[in-house]
């Protein structure tokens, strides 16, 4: 009787997400083709998942209130011949929330009124925004949180995702060179449909002196619209 050999690797087998069924099946040999039992001696398996004594790893993960690595040490035992194994599991949490308000313009109805979508300026509003997590099981709250522009610039970059460029009009009379250069790379469409824009406006001006905020950029921007600068 010889000593079993792993042939499933060490280390990370799968990043899963949680209340998913998955199975995996790990493998150890020995030369003679003994039969092996596996167990597991040390660290902990997901709850919900189970290793059988063939060596299938199953079961479906329960929830857990952040992402978490679980590593567990893996026996193959034949006869009085055995050999150890460390593995890890990645469960993948917490679910994103779910806004159960609908997006778009409130509707603000009370007790004697319905269909009500505005109100008179310096009137007082109280709603309850709503939305629901299947994590707070786990001990998670919900945390209603209002954001600025630079606190979503801190939420993508701390994803690791590249800063998207400021959003606006195509045809914005403040538009800076660079944003013009990226425009006619990224989106020619765009960039030409701001053209034909300028081109309408400089018609419609010609017997009076047109508007600051009417051309895109001024004189500069025409002379650089009517040649490949870009």
């Amino acid at each position: 009787m010889t000593t079993p050999v792993w042939t499933t690797t060490a280390g990370k087998l799968a990043s899963i997400d949680e209340v998913v069924a998955y199975s995996l099946q790990l493998e150890a040999n020995t030369a003679d083709s003994t039969a092996l039992t596996y167990s597991v001696i040390a660290g902990s398996l997901p709850s919900g998942m189970e290793l059988t004594s063939t060596g299938l790893l199953t079961g479906t993960p329960a929830e857990v209130s952040k992402r978490t690595l679980y590593t567990f040490v893996v026996r193959a035992t034949a006869g009085t011949n055995i050999t150890d194994r460390t593995f890890k599991l990645d469960i993948k949490g917490a679910d994103a929330p779910t806004f159960t308000t609908p997006s778009g313009r409130l509707q603000l109805d009370d007790s004697t009124s319905t269909g009500i979508y505005w109100v008179l300026d310096g009137s007082e509003i109280n709603m309850q925004l709503e939305a629901v997590d299947t994590d707070t099981a786990t001990g998670q709250t919900l945390v209603y949180d209002k954001i600025d522009r630079e606190e979503c610039l801190n939420i993508i970059k701390e994803a690791g995702y590249p800063i998207p460029v400021k959003s606006g009009c195509f045809m914005c009379p403040f538009t800076k060179k660079d944003e013009w250069i990226n425009l006619k790379l990224n989106h020619k469409d765009l960039f030409d449909k701001a053209l034909a824009l300028e081109k309408i406006g400089q018609l419609h001006t010609k017997s009076k002196k047109m508007p600051k905020l009417v051309r895109l950029k001024g004189k500069e921007s025409q002379d650089l619209f009517q040649c490949d600068c870009f």
